[in-house]
Order: C-alpha cells, then structure tokens, then sequence
C-alpha cells in the first residue's frame, strides 16, 4: 500500500469480522431478540454460538465480543438472485451502520455471477440481477425511504463491507450512493471488470455515472475511503488486477499457505476464505496497538519474515511447506515471541494441563487467544502502551537511535532474544524498563 489511506487495523480488523458474519443466516427470535437486535448469548442459543463459531471461525471470546458490541438493524436472506446481506448497528461508535454483503457460496455463484464479473458486464448482471435487490433491502433497512432516495441523516454515515461478490456488491452500492459512504471496506472483493478495454459496459456506466455526478455537483464515490484487502500469498481469481480495477489501493494482507502441495498452496481455493484474513488482522490489530507508528504493510512485513523463519525450519526438518493441520502457525509464533518479550501473564495464555494434570506451554494455542491476548493488553496498558517494535533486518540503521531513546540495556535485551530466537522482530519498552516484562 502506498500508505495514503492510512488503513485503521482495528477498523479493518471489526470490518472484517463483519463481513465473515455476513454469511450468517439469522432467524429473529431464535439467533437475536426482534425488538433490540441483540444476538443471543451462548448460554441461551448454543446454535446461535455455533453459527459464529462452527460454521465462520470465530473464536468464542469475538462471538461474545461482537454480540456485546453488534446489535443486527436488519437482515436479508438469500433472494431469488442469492442476494442476501445483513445491516449491523455498532453500539460503540454511535450506533453508525454497517451494510454487510454476502459473497459467492456456491458453484452456480462461481461460474454465473463471478463470470460475468470478469467479462466485464458485471453492473449489467447487477443492474438485472442484484441492484434491484439491493435497493429493496436498503430500504427495508431505513437507508432508502419508499422513493428510492437516500435518507438525509444517514448521508456520510454508512459503512460497506463484503468478501468476495459481497465486495463487489459494496462498490456497486457505493457508486450508486455515494452520499451514503463513510468507510468501504472489501475482502479478497472482486472489483469493476476491466477485461480488454477500458470501454467495457462495466467502465462505460461507471463513466457516465461519475460524469453526470459531477456535471450535477453531486457527489461522487470517495476513494481515499475504499480500502481492498486481499490473501497474499495466493491466487485470488476476483482479487485480481488483470480483469478488474477498484477505486483506491489494493492492501496485500499476510495469510498462512493454506493446504496442497508447496507449489498448490500458493493458489489453494483455501485461500480465499474470510476466515484467514480474520485470523491474521487479529494479530495484526497486536501489533499495531503495540506500536502505532508501524504501518499496515510494515506489521504484514513482520508476518511474512516470521513465516520465512517457519519455511526455513521445516525446510531442514522435512515437514511440508504448506501444512493444513498447522495452518495457522506463523501467526502463532508471532504471538508467541510477543508473549516472550511481555512476560508470564501473556505466555499463561497458551499454556494449559497435559493428561497429567502437568501445566504445558503450546504456542499453537495462541491463535485462539488473540482476542484475550489483545484485552490483556488493553487491560494493562490502557491507551498508551510503553512499547516500541522494530524489525530485526532495520535494527542497524537506527540502533544509535535507539540507544539514545531506550538504553543500551534495553536494546541489547531485546536484540539477544530475537536473535537466539529468530524472532524477526524486537519490543523494547519506551520506559526502557523490562522488570514489568520478561526476564532474559
């Protein structure tokens, strides 16, 4: 990314966990209470907890978090052009909204409406198939009133997210009404075709749109507000840039090889699921409360070398590159050298009884812990966190720096333990003192 967006990782990180609970089927009086949107705790709907949980990979504390935080304004099941969505409210940010589109499920989805998008008559196929849609259950939420027109108050104040289609149905929406738009958020979202010219129909009606917005003074779709989030590594057929263009950056986001062979992985269908950008922004969202001087593509950086490290280990063990049963394991061991630079109270996250009753310390864990990791850290340090996080590779270009800002001791701590234990990354606290951390 070029940075000039500066991406939010938390919002992105919410976005995201939005845009997964897309996919939900909610029933009103079985998953949330009607008359408050409140989703119901797992106490009272297990099956409620199990649609978080079981079918999208949310770990119990985010369902807990988002149902604490999320109430659901209105929702939109599978129409007869499998359109479906849900609009949640955030109770944390002034009860703004947020329209969540759905993505392709299934093969008809893949080979008819995804098709369609990489020819380049996607808006024709929306317009005839979805926009319609789309405005019937905008208005059904209050954002359109009976006329079609844009309700006043809400104008600058919505939120879209979607993954996949559902990305895509989140530009049509907002080039259709980008008075609405606060934020847009896409996941691995297929964009506007671009296919072998720039005078497809796709570009040709967005064109006119944009064109006649202007001449009108009317606004247009704000770009600098469009941030497209896509899995690397791996192929992602709608992400792509060969056969569509999107408003804005595109924000390369670490993911685990997911499965296959070491040359398969890269391009593993596994790839493109929601889940493992949840995954990873829920470690990202650590680094960056740690320190908020680093940039989304700097925190993705500290990812991607914390899995060459893992390359590099299984290269010499002989374990496969892309291992699905440890798919998840550069993002632990992330937090795992986290955890050894904040201490106890951090590393006890991931220790748990053996069969013995005998406490055992298993990193892998920590992928689950991500979201009690981070209140942890909340918890501790508040607003302002007395870190600083460099990566190991820069460490020479400002050490003297650093010295002079953090001490030597301090420095020096935190370099012999990234060195003895490749972690690609050093946390030095800005108090340069570790007797609140660990002892190395």
């Amino acid at each position: 990314m070029s940075e000039n967006n500066q991406i939010n990782t938390e919002k992105a990180y919410q976005a995201a966990l939005l845009a997964d609970a897309a996919y939900i089927n909610f029933k009103k009086g079985k998953d949330y209470w009607g008359s408050t949107g409140i989703i119901k705790p797992s106490i009272n709907s297990k099956e409620t907890a199990d649609k978080f949980i079981e079918d999208r990979g949310f770990t119990q504390e985010q369902f807990e978090a988002f149902r604490k935080r999320y109430r659901i304004h209105h929702f939109q099941g599978n129409t007869d052009t499998g359109f479906a969505g849900t609009v949640f409210k955030d109770t944390e940010n002034d009860d703004q909204l947020i329209v969540a589109m759905r993505g392709t499920e299934g093969l008809v989805d893949i080979l008819g409406q995804d098709g369609a998008l990489a020819t380049g008559v996607s808006l024709i196929v929306g317009q005839l198939l979805q926009t319609g849609k789309i405005n019937d259950f905008l208005k059904k939420a209050g954002i359109l009133d009976d006329e079609g027109n844009t309700v006043a108050e809400y104008h600058g104040k919505i939120k879209f997210v979607g993954h996949s289609l559902g990305g895509h149905l989140a530009l049509v929406a907002n080039y259709r009404y980008p008075e609405l738009q606060d934020e847009t958020y896409t996941f691995n979202g297929a964009g506007i075709s671009r296919l072998f010219s720039f005078v497809t129909p796709d570009r040709l009606i967005i064109n006119i749109r944009e064109l006649t917005r202007k001449l009108l003074d009317s606004p247009t779709l704000n770009e600098s507000k469009v941030y497209n989030i896509y899995s690397e590594p791996g192929l992602e057929v709608t992400a792509n840039k060969i056969t569509f263009v999107k408003p804005s950056d595109y924000l390369p986001t670490f993911i685990e090889k997911q499965g296959g062979s070491d040359i398969t992985s890269d391009i593993s269908f596994d790839n493109h699921s929601m889940v493992n950008l949840v995954n990873s922004l829920s470690v990202q969202r650590i680094f960056a409360y740690l320190d908020a001087e680093n940039s989304y593509g700097e925190i993705n950086s500290y990812l991607n070398l914390v899995s060459n490290k893992v390359v590099e280990l299984r290269n010499q063990d002989g374990t496969p590159i892309a291992d699905t049963e440890n798919a998840g394991e550069s993002l632990s061991i992330a937090m795992h050298h986290l955890a050894q630079f904040l201490g106890e109270k951090y590393i006890a996250l991931a220790t748990q009884e053996n069969a013995s009753g005998v406490a055992e310390y298993n990193p892998a864990l920590f992928l689950n812990k991500a979201d009690e990791f981070y209140k942890q850290l909340v918890s501790d340090f508040g607003k302002t966190p007395p870190f600083t996080v460099k990566p190991m590779y820069k460490l020479n270009d400002n050490v003297e720096q650093l010295i002079a800002d953090f001490g030597e001791e301090a420095v020096g701590k935190a370099t012999r333990y990234s060195l003895m234990n490749l972690s690609p990354f050093v946390v030095i606290p800005k108090n340069a003192d570790y007797t609140r951390f660990r002892s190395f």
